[in-house]
């Protein structure tokens, strides 16, 4: 299957070369652009002759392409410096050109072979046709103020009494008081099949209904005992968080840390990022120092 996707994949490749030069020479020449060749324009042909599936989404939003498991499907390019999920590249400005193919596999293995034939304009409603659902974010949003407020009176009172959670409030029987397995603020991910390389991801421990990084970073920044309250990461729920326990102290997870060396999880992910930034400073640099004189105007370094 590889076999095939990467030789149909080097076709359209080409195809998409003579195109892209096409539209280049045609706005050298104010003329108008000319239409992308068959190869492009259709896939159907091309997957029915190597038994591959075709099909045609319809216009979907960001939201919606990443709830799409084609849309959580993961760059297949080797040579990428970053894979990205398939949602992330179809919107991210210059990422992608209409009719530029691309590939992808999801978590099942499955390869895709895809293309972007339409993109639809931006539109920013009146707020007339929009009001009630402005109104009731606005709602929303200060209903979430009043309730941190709260959450952080419940907060220093609870860790005055010296009280455990469930102690402190004993007698409100609506409040909810749940414990959860220990946790750190950062997670294992996923496993790139092409590199190896083990990312990282916040956590998500349960009960908590969608933690982000600031009820995290209240939650692991306590001390032992030490009672703190933040929003959920859409700021439909506050929580007062208690830290019962710690696995380690702080000095001894820096030690941890320092003895690990080159045999920590994330030293990878660590020193990659910064040999991309180090790249890009590089370029830049050259750029600058170059004084070239461009034809046209320079495509922007990404």
């Amino acid at each position: 299957m590889v076999e095939i996707a990467t030789k149909l994949s080097n076709e359209l490749e080409y195809a998409y070369e003579d195109y892209f030069s096409a539209l280049l020479d045609a706005d050298d020449a104010q003329a108008e652009r000319p239409d992308p060749p068959a190869i492009l324009a259709d896939l159907s042909t091309m997957a029915e002759e190597n038994g591959f599936e075709h099909s045609t989404t319809s216009e979907l939003s960001l939201i919606q392409l990443r709830e799409d498991a084609f849309g959580r499907s993961m760059d297949a390019d080797e040579t990428a410096p970053q894979p990205l999920f398939t949602w992330i590249r179809a919107f991210r400005e210059g990422e992608l050109d209409l009719y530029e193919p691309a590939t992808s596999y999801d978590s099942q293995s499955n390869l895709y072979l895809w293309l972007i034939t339409d993109r639809m304009e931006r539109v920013v409603p009146e707020l007339d046709d929009v009001r009630d659902e402005v109104v009731a974010a606005w709602k929303r949003e200060k209903a979430a103020d009043k309730a941190l407020e709260r959450a952080e009176e419940l907060a220093g009172e609870a860790e005055q009494s010296g009280k455990t959670l469930r102690e402190f409030f004993l007698d409100d029987e609506g409040q909810g008081v749940f414990e959860t397995t220990p946790f750190s603020f950062l997670t294992f991910g996923d496993v790139s099949q092409t590199t190896g390389e083990v990312s990282l991801k916040l956590s998500q421990p349960s009960p908590f209904i969608a933690p982000g990084p600031a009820l995290l970073a209240v939650a692991t920044g306590l001390e032992t005992d030490g009672v703190g309250a933040a929003l959920n990461h859409d700021h439909s729920i506050a929580y007062v968080v208690r830290v019962a326990a710690r696995l380690d102290s702080s000095e001894e997870l820096r030690a941890k840390f320092l003895s690990s060396g080159e045999r920590w999880y994330g030293a990878r992910a660590m020193l990659t990022s910064r040999y991309r930034r180090s790249r890009s400073d590089l370029l830049l640099d050259l750029l600058d120092s170059s004084e070239l004189e461009w034809m046209r105007d320079p495509d922007e370094f990404r």
